[in-house]
């Protein structure tokens, strides 16, 4: 693990949301932990054009007005290996001019899982004068930016730049910018200008890192089961009562009791059986 030299520390935290549609070539894995390549500025470096070599896993950026006054020039970029300009390790990426100013940086696009909130920090050390050993007026700015949207042009609106730092020359700040991914990928950003045209327009980068940190997953809601209705028992018919006969009258006797005698009609005789009536022709003979 790297040695931190002692400094203070700036942050800020920031939102973006505009999308810018760029692109950029792939890059080897990210650096364990820190979520960028070549966060240490410890790996190789490669070399771009003359006087710019460019830590493998960054890009440069500058901004060239086109003048050729001395002004928004064209910076240069090396190794630097000088224990005083190193904040952790053996190498720091530098990004310097001479007689002129600059305008410029490194930046890197990294992919992250949508919404999540990615805090980007650095060191840096700056340098500016006429002379080696003597600092000229503190007119050296240096600020970091993410843009959400994983564009790679650091003028979009879209990027989120944390405030401009003017640190005392030889001294490490570290610079930090937090803001939420609008995308799958985030481009960090490194950048740096002046105010005059100094013999010694420098700045030294070193210890970047990455965090990210995920969104919380929507909770999955709860399903609630419809309820079953409960069937109704089909009611039982109530059986219609079978309606009680009517009981038949017992007849009542008309003529008297069995055996008895009652009228004599031409000798047909009507005699009571008791319940019932025996009806027949019997001749009869009075006694004489």
């Amino acid at each position: 693990m790297k040695m931190r030299n002692r400094g203070w520390i700036i942050s800020t935290l920031v939102s973006g949301l505009t999308l810018w549609p760029w692109a950029l070539q792939a890059a080897p894995p990210p650096q364990a932990g820190c979520n960028l390549v070549n966060a240490d500025f410890e790996g190789d470096f490669r070399h771009i054009t003359d006087y710019r070599d460019v830590a493998n896993g960054w890009e440069p950026w500058w901004f060239d007005d086109g003048v050729g006054d001395a002004y928004n020039e064209v910076p240069l970029y090396d190794a630097e290996r000088a224990p005083s300009h190193v904040h952790g390790g053996n190498t720091s990426q530098k990004v310097h001019n001479s007689w002129r100013t600059f305008q410029g940086g490194l930046y890197q696009r990294v992919g992250v899982p949508r919404g999540s909130q990615v805090t980007f920090t650095v060191w840096a050390v700056v340098w500016s004068g006429s002379d080696s050993g003597v600092a000229g007026e503190l007119n050296h700015l240096v600020r970091v930016g993410i843009d959400p949207t994983g564009g790679t042009n650091w003028q979009a609106s879209s990027v989120a730049w944390s405030g401009e730092v003017r640190p005392a020359y030889d001294q490490w700040v570290q610079l930090s910018v937090t803001t939420i991914a609008q995308a799958d990928q985030v481009t960090v950003f490194t950048g740096g200008r002046q105010g005059n045209p100094d013999q010694y327009n420098s700045e030294w980068w070193d210890d970047a890192c990455l965090t990210v940190v995920a969104p919380t997953p929507t909770p999955t809601p709860t399903h609630t089961p419809t309820p079953t209705p409960t069937s109704t028992a089909t009611p039982t018919p109530t059986s219609t009562p079978t309606p009680t006969p009517t009981p038949t009258p017992t007849p009542v006797p008309l003529f008297g009791q069995v055996g008895e005698t009652l009228y004599n009609f031409s000798g047909i005789l009507v005699i009571g059986l008791g319940v019932g009536l025996a009806v027949g022709v019997l001749t009869v003979r009075r006694a004489s």
